[in-house]
């Protein structure tokens, strides 16, 4: 009985609970507060808050750690994402080819490549459900299976209808685009594919623009990318529009020389570099190129060097105690662009090439935050630490002020 009366710290000589409190209570009549404590309590609390908040926000943003190595990756197939607009090409006539240097060619590619119809302001008609050339499903299934009998190497082309002809006469009359959205599977080599009317005949082109050179082939890149996202990729060519203009290209009549040298010659001589910056925005930030003209006829190329990229980042849960890994693998790449302007003479259709290679560098992305425990230690220690400080230099204050006030007297 007794017993119990000491352990809740009432009286008597037993153990008492309240002699171990760590943190004693001064009387309110013994403390004194000063306009000097006041200040530096204001400025602990203001460096407590900053020092928090930075631990927090390193928190939420991990640091990320690249590293390169030489890629080992093999046997892997690669998802090309495209969503690409031609304001002047009618779906009927526009088709995609790839072939890469494995000796796979596949021609009309469609599957999950999907088109939709475009009238001249860029509204939405409708799907286009057609193979290139407006062939039909039956006919777009015979071919398939006399492209796997003869190896992929030949190209069968039916004698058109006459109704397509018309087809194509009329979408060309009305002005309408077309949008090409949608993904395909690729081998993991170098290659290319490319957009144009190849698989339309040239005599239902003549008929339907007067010439093959009149194709306009202009168009808008809405994305472009080769694999899966992650934060911070950046695809250079994402809302690139290109037109074909005197401004926008130099025309190289020889093919002979890249785009590339040729562009940094007329900069350096024009010495126009801030002009051509604001025209290129303006540009960037137009969805479509309306003109219908033959300006933007001619054949397009981007050299594309993919550099393989394996993104990871380390999430847990429950204070760190389960943890995983997500890996995603994917490319990033950089452009280089070239344009040759097509003749009515030289018979060439007008057609946009992308042309990818591999960089036998692969660069790993890590991104692991902390473990919840390890931010909450640090956290803590930032507090207590700005606290002890503080109280620290009160201290030194208090002191000093007091030494003033004594010489004074």
């Amino acid at each position: 009985m007794g017993g119990g009366a000491g352990i809740g710290g009432g009286g008597g000589g037993g153990f008492s609970l309240s002699s171990l409190d760590a943190y004693k209570k001064i009387e309110d009549h013994l403390m004194v507060r000063t306009t000097s404590g006041a200040i530096v309590s204001l400025l602990g609390i203001a460096l407590m808050c900053i020092l928090g908040a930075s631990e927090i926000l390193n928190y939420i943003t991990p640091p990320v750690v690249k590293q390169m190595a030489v890629d080992g990756t093999q046997n892997e197939l690669m998802t090309v994402r495209m969503d690409i607009t031609f304001p002047r090409v009618p779906c009927s006539v526009l088709s995609v080819d790839a072939y890469d240097q494995s000796g796979k060619n596949d021609q009309d590619v469609r599957g999950e490549l999907h088109k939709e119809r475009l009238n001249k302001d860029g509204k939405s008609l409708g799907s286009y459900d057609k193979a290139g050339g407006g062939v039909t499903d039956e006919e777009d299934a015979l071919i398939q299976d006399l492209q796997q009998f003869f190896g992929g190497g030949m190209k069968v082309v039916f004698q058109k209808r006459a109704e397509h002809s018309r087809e194509v006469k009329h979408a060309v009359e009305k002005k309408e685009g077309c949008r090409l959205y949608g993904r395909m599977h690729v081998q993991r080599v170098g290659g290319n594919f490319h957009i144009s009317a190849h698989a339309e005949e040239y005599e239902t082109l003549q008929h339907a623009f007067g010439a093959v050179n009149k194709i306009n082939i202009s168009h808008t890149i809405t994305h472009l990318s080769f694999g899966a996202g992650y934060p911070g990729l950046v695809n250079p060519l994402d809302g690139v529009a290109r037109s074909g203009s005197d401004d926008e290209f130099h025309y190289d009549e020889s093919s002979k020389d890249s785009r590339s040298s040729d562009r940094k010659n007329i900069e350096k001589e024009k010495e126009e570099e801030e002009k051509r910056k604001k025209k290129e925005q303006v540009r960037r930030s137009r969805l479509m190129d309306l003109t219908w003209d033959e300006n933007g006829s001619g054949v397009y190329k981007y050299f594309l060097k993919l550099v393989p990229t394996f993104y990871r980042t380390h999430r847990s849960v429950f204070l760190g105690l389960f943890s995983w890994t997500k890996s995603v693998s994917t490319n990033q790449y950089s452009v280089t662009e070239y344009f040759r302007k097509t003749d009515a003479w030289s018979g060439s259709l007008p057609a946009v090439y992308f042309l990818y290679d591999f960089s036998p560098i692969a660069v790993t992305i890590d991104t692991k935050r902390p473990h919840f425990v390890y931010f909450l230690t640090r956290l803590c220690a930032v507090c207590g630490g700005v606290f002890a400080f503080a109280h620290m230099i009160s201290n030194l204050v208090d002191a000093l002020l007091t030494i003033i006030t004594k010489k004074k007297r």
